[in-house]
């Protein structure tokens, strides 16, 4: 019998905001009207701790009175009622689930709690099967989470296999340029093969030894696409846009954009069209033009900070800086 206690979380009406949110953009943002209701419940699942625990933790970590419902193994639902639940992937941070390990763990040190969480969503109305795709589509973003079903599981400790060895890419640093390009080419790596053979050079020439697969995975995150804003930075040759109905605007918007590239650079064949220059344009003309005149000057170069007066209700003010900034830190990575 599994020793796992599942409880759900549900916001009372009037606080349910979330629940309203999603139904609001269930109609206008997926053009969805058979939906009549839409809640959203939190779900955690707590293993190793007491009952005496967890009676305290029910009021306290996993839900606050006022405000919240909270059900013990399972929940009340309609009939007819669709419901899913999602989670995080494995291996990715969460948070919630951490809290409340945490807070659980204050309630009594000598216990060492394991729970993970969920958001479980419960739809009401006549919804297609096609719709009901649909919405969880729009609910479960692929990348950091997954649906998962409602069994309850028999234990949440995570059992692992003992890691093998780290590979090490033996004779990397002699292997000709066709051998090296083969191992390129199955690694599925970000970095260019240029960027591949540089990296070889610098392994036999500096380190005089082969790297390991974490060496090379780290530094095709770490610098292939983190650093050298590979998504960003990479030329774009053939750009066109698919029907619909911004089409029109977007089409004038990047003939604009490449009309205020001859003002900004003449014809300059050493800058190219790409992203980050697609969003920095609006304000390089703006600064060619002399209107950017307020623009804050620093060693900072991939920022865009310009002074701003500010005047308070009292009368009185003063300078504050704007920021704008593309954020490609964490992407794609």
């Amino acid at each position: 019998m599994s020793q796992v206690k599942r409880y759900y979380v549900e916001k009372k009406p009037a606080y349910a905001i979330a629940a309203k949110e999603l139904s609001q953009e269930i109609k206008d943002y997926l053009a969805i009207e058979d939906v009549t209701s839409v809640r959203k419940l939190i779900r955690y699942d707590v293993e190793n701790v007491s009952n005496e625990t967890l009676a305290k933790a029910k009021g306290t970590v996993f839900s606050e009175p006022p405000v919240d419902e909270i059900y013990e193994g399972d929940f009340p639902r309609k009939e007819g009622d669709r419901v899913f639940s999602v989670e995080y992937l494995p291996g990715q941070f969460d948070q919630r689930a951490d809290s409340a390990e945490q807070c659980v763990q204050l309630l009594n040190e000598a216990e060492q709690p394991v729970i993970r969480s969920a958001a479980t969503y419960v739809l009401s109305g006549n919804i297609s099967e096609t719709d009901f795709e649909r919405i969880k589509s729009y609910c479960i973003n692929p990348v950091d989470s997954r649906e998962t079903d409602e069994t309850l599981p028999k234990t949440l400790i995570m059992a692992y296999d003992e890691p093998e060895d780290v590979h090490i890419f033996s004779s990397f640093i002699n292997l000709g340029e066709e051998e090296l390009k083969k191992l390129y080419d199955s690694l599925g790596l970000a970095m260019t093969f240029k960027d591949f053979i540089h990296i070889q050079k610098y392994f036999k020439n500096e380190e005089k030894r082969d790297p390991s697969m974490t060496e090379i995975r780290v530094l095709d995150t770490y610098w292939s696409d983190h650093c050298r804003h590979t998504t960003f930075a990479t030329e774009l040759k053939e750009i066109c846009f698919d029907d619909g109905f911004y089409k029109p605007v977007i089409e004038t918007t990047f003939r604009d954009y490449l009309k205020d590239r001859i003002d900004v650079y003449g014809y300059n064949r050493n800058k190219y069209v790409c992203l980050m220059d697609i969003a920095l344009m609006g304000m390089k003309k703006l600064k060619a033009d002399g209107i950017l005149d307020n623009m804050e000057e620093s060693d900072e170069i991939n920022a865009c900070s310009i002074v701003v007066p500010v005047e308070y209700t009292d009368g009185s003010g003063e300078e504050w800086l704007i920021s704008f900034k593309n954020e490609t830190h964490n992407h794609p990575t």
